[in-house]
């Protein structure tokens, strides 16, 4: 059950106007117990003040409205030299999305459903293993790296934190992946195949 505030967007249950909480008072009842009731204002005018218990009304959570000057997704690299001649490139993926989560509450006989979209982050770690023999191309394992990372990452981060992951974070994370890969090289190698 959502905590209720003033300054909160509410359904009324009984006849689903909206409205604003605009006050909230405790009321002392006889038997010693207390009870809480919210002042909804639900348009202009004195009459549209009215006061509801917590069980009448229903938080309504706003629509998150997507902006289109978003600087994700976010693509990092990170090369890694191993000790017998090989190179390990790494490609991290830092995305946002969103996430749809229904929310369900009973108040008596009526079932209200709310969907609520949540904003997550996600890094996405693949890789590449260069050969000294090969001719290395720094593209070509970048690239080879991207795609893995999309279709079958080695690592996968989610997160409800929203905070920036700066970039010594995801290559702190892509170094220390790198040196998974170069102490397990073999089962990398025969996995590619």
């Amino acid at each position: 059950m959502s905590k209720i505030k003033i300054g909160d967007r509410v359904r009324i249950v009984k006849n689903g106007l909206t409205g604003t909480v605009v006050g909230r008072e405790q009321k002392m009842l006889d038997d010693g117990k207390s009870k809480v009731e919210f002042i909804v204002k639900t348009g202009d005018g004195f009459e549209n003040y009215a006061p509801y218990v917590r069980k009448d009304i229903v938080k309504v959570i706003p629509t998150i409205k997507e902006k289109n000057n978003s600087t994700y997704p976010r693509v990092y690299n990170y090369e890694h030299k191993c000790a017998d001649g090989r190179t390990v490139v790494l490609t991290g993926i830092v995305d946002t999305f969103r996430e749809d989560v229904t929310e369900r509450e009973a108040y008596g006989d009526v079932t209200v459903f709310e969907t609520v979209r949540i904003k997550k982050k996600s890094l996405s770690v693949g890789y590449a293993i260069c050969h000294p023999s090969d001719g290395h191309d720094k593209n070509v394992g970048a690239e080879i790296a991207y795609n893995r990372a999309i279709r079958k990452p080695l690592a996968y981060f989610e997160t409800d934190f929203m905070g920036e992951f700066r970039e010594d974070f995801v290559t702190l994370i892509l170094a220390a992946k790198a040196k998974f890969v170069e102490e397990n090289m073999e089962r990398f190698i025969n996995r590619d195949k």
